[in-house]
């Protein structure tokens, strides 16, 4: 198992109790299976990129919404605090966003306001490539394998929003690259 894997598992645990308790069935394995999907399609990393964004945050007295869109069906996103809406007391449904057919996972959409968005852009631009809009911030999952280069300064975080950029006029003048298409799935 994966080092990410571990920690996410580790950070999901505490949340879970926190959120549901330690004898709630239901959410214990809504967890467990949760967990299972996101090892399977690999994107341990970007879940803890996100709890650790929505932390820094809140560290710093930004407000941070509710959580919108698919990623509000998942217990996991709810146990890291990503999102404030518990999915098993309203039915939602984790496979909306991630199920082990996706070759990632979908956008989770964060609301935050002026202090959250200084914050989140500062954090983001410090540690990872992501796209984001006034006071909206989208971190793109698709990013997260190439920005654990520019974490590591193998790419500058310059560079990968200089190819993000190139990578969506491609995209938007219709044209058809399978090694373009290759890199955004």
């Amino acid at each position: 198992m994966k080092k990410d894997m571990i920690e996410l598992q580790a950070l999901v645990g505490q949340g879970l109790a926190k959120r549901w308790g330690t004898d709630n069935r239901e959410a214990s394995e809504r967890i467990k299976e949760e967990l299972a999907v996101i090892e399977a399609v690999g994107c341990a990393d970007y879940f803890l990129m996100v709890a650790k964004l929505v932390e820094a945050i809140r560290s710093a007295g930004g407000l941070v919404g509710p959580g919108r869109g698919v990623s509000g069906g998942s217990a996991v996103c709810y146990a890291l605090g990503i999102t404030g809406v518990d999915p098993l007391k309203h039915g939602l449904i984790f496979e909306r966003f991630l199920h082990r057919g996706l070759k990632h996972a979908r956008s989770i959409l964060i609301d935050v306001d002026e202090v959250g968005e200084t914050v989140g852009r500062r954090y983001l631009e410090e540690r990872f490539a992501c796209t984001y809009e006034t006071r909206k911030l989208n971190v793109a999952p698709q990013y997260v394998t190439v920005d654990g280069c520019g974490e590591i300064g193998l790419t500058r975080i310059a560079e990968l929003d200089r190819i993000a950029e190139v990578m969506r006029h491609i995209k938007a003048a219709g044209k058809k690259d399978p090694d373009l298409d290759a890199l955004s799935d």
